[in-house]
């Protein structure tokens, strides 16, 4: 499939000429590991999630890291938490900037190891699905501000999109905009994969089955306002467990929750989130 585009190129690129090390995080499928060969190619790529290599940089860091030096990529690092530390040695012991690329798919577990092991060195971000503006190829690619004039230069390349309930229904992540990919068994089989292989690592979920009739909750609240009393009600849990549980698909971005607009910076943590967007959905940027 040929590659899309993405909007945060520029960003990554300059965070790869400031910082030592990149951190691109964000949930599975989005298009990281993709994204990062087609902006360096000229660096190594090392999956983690490969068995050999990750039981190798689990096992002895130091002979990983002397087999793989910088320039390197490092794809699904969260796999081998213990080489944040030797990946601060090798950032400390050069001036060079850009020596290390990181990917990951489980973002609890890689904020922890990377502040904890390189503050101060790594240029972090987030990567999302497709937006509609990527999906369609648009060249605009100004942040919205609410103003007439972002209105008027958005409004100049905004193409009205052939069929909305098919762009709906087939989504943000890069697989799905293969022609020949069904978006039904896609969406079934990410989320057996999401419940398998990180809901079950966290102790906050115990029952997988409650877990899945909560995202089915969540996910037909998509556009509403949040409310944790509600969704608790229907899954026959309390609401400091609904909030638990929200807190972990936002936290792997699974989901995004939309703030409240106020002029008042200090007014608007008090106001409770409007909406619940799902990351499967495309984002209208």
């Amino acid at each position: 499939m040929e590659y899309i585009k993405r909007s945060i190129e520029e960003l990554v690129r300059a965070s790869d000429n400031t910082f030592k090390c990149v951190l691109v995080t964000g949930a599975r499928q989005t298009g990281k590991s993709t994204m990062l060969k087609a902006l360096f190619p000229d660096k190594k790529y090392v999956p983690i999630d490969d068995p050999f290599i990750e039981e190798q940089a689990n096992e002895n860091p130091n002979m990983f890291m002397m087999l793989n030096p910088p320039p390197a990529f490092y794809d699904e690092v969260q796999r081998a938490p213990g080489l944040f530390r030797f990946i601060k040695i090798a950032c400390d012991a050069s001036d060079g900037r850009g020596l290390f690329c990181l990917s990951g798919s489980q973002p609890l577990e890689l904020m922890e190891s990377a502040s904890e092991s390189l503050s101060g060195r790594v240029g972090i971000i987030e990567m999302s699905g497709l937006s509609l503006r990527e999906i369609q190829g648009c060249a605009f690619n100004e942040p919205f501000v609410p103003t007439m004039e972002y209105v008027r230069k958005r409004s100049s390349s905004a193409q009205a999109p052939e069929n909305i309930w098919k762009l709906i229904h087939q989504g943000g992540y890069p697989a799905l905009q293969a022609p020949d990919m069904d978006w039904s068994v896609f969406f079934s089989s990410y989320v057996k994969t999401y419940l398998e292989r990180d809901v079950r690592k966290l102790s906050a979920v115990q029952d997988l089955n409650d877990f899945r009739r909560f995202m089915v909750a969540v996910a037909a609240r998509t556009g509403q306002m949040l409310n944790c009393a509600n969704i608790a009600d229907e899954i026959g849990r309390d609401a400091a467990t609904v909030k638990k549980w929200l807190s972990i698909l936002e936290a792997s971005g699974i989901i995004f929750l939309l703030e409240p607009y106020t002029p008042s910076v200090l007014k608007k943590p008090s106001e409770r989130p409007k909406s619940i967007s799902a990351t499967p959905g495309w984002r209208h940027t």
